[in-house]
């Protein structure tokens, strides 16, 4: 069986809508059925699927022809192969595996040293005498110093303001999970 971590990795990258089109196809309920599957060519899904064609578990289609008239569009299909009916779902199956631990993972680094930092970082403001603009100052500067340290400089306004779109996301629904 192949080396299937980098792929894994890859993945973990990837949304879990892109992941469930892998995961449709191979459920119980298709075991029998041939499908293909199309996506844009560049896209995550392509550089995965690429990956898996390389391997034998699934076969990259022509390109589809466009409409008489039509414009031509950069899709991409793919079909799976015999081999690809076991290896997919045994890939899904790791990949699940590994995204549960490193959400376990996640988590213990958010509840062992985000929160109490959080805690810590009021308790300091307000025994300084500060105020909640002074609270938004220093969560500021502390965000900037992650982006900055933490993500290639193409990246940061990009991971800054994903970073914003979750915070909105969480303070309108503290239950939300993002």
């Amino acid at each position: 069986m192949a080396d299937t971590k980098p792929l894994i990795r890859r993945m973990l990258q990837m949304s879990l809508a892109d992941i469930s089109v892998l995961e449709v196809p191979t459920g119980e309920r298709y075991k029998d059925t041939d499908f293909q599957l199309t996506t844009v060519a560049g896209s995550k899904n392509y550089a995965l699927w690429s990956e898996l064609a390389a391997l034998g578990w699934l076969t990259a289609l022509p390109d589809p022809v466009p409409p008489p008239g039509g414009e031509s569009v950069a899709l991409r299909a793919f079909a799976q192969t015999p081999e690809g009916k076991d290896a997919i779902p045994r890939l899904l199956a790791d990949y699940v595996r590994e995204r549960d631990q490193l959400a376990a993972r996640i988590s213990s680094i958010h509840n062992e040293h985000c929160l109490p930092f959080a805690t810590a970082l009021l308790h300091k403001v307000k025994e300084a005498g500060g105020t909640p603009n002074d609270v938004m100052i220093l969560t500021a500067l502390t965000v900037e110093k992650v982006v900055k340290t933490g993500f290639p400089e193409q990246n940061r306004t990009a991971a800054a303001e994903n970073i914003c779109h979750y915070i909105r996301l969480r303070v309108a629904d503290p239950a939300k999970v993002v």
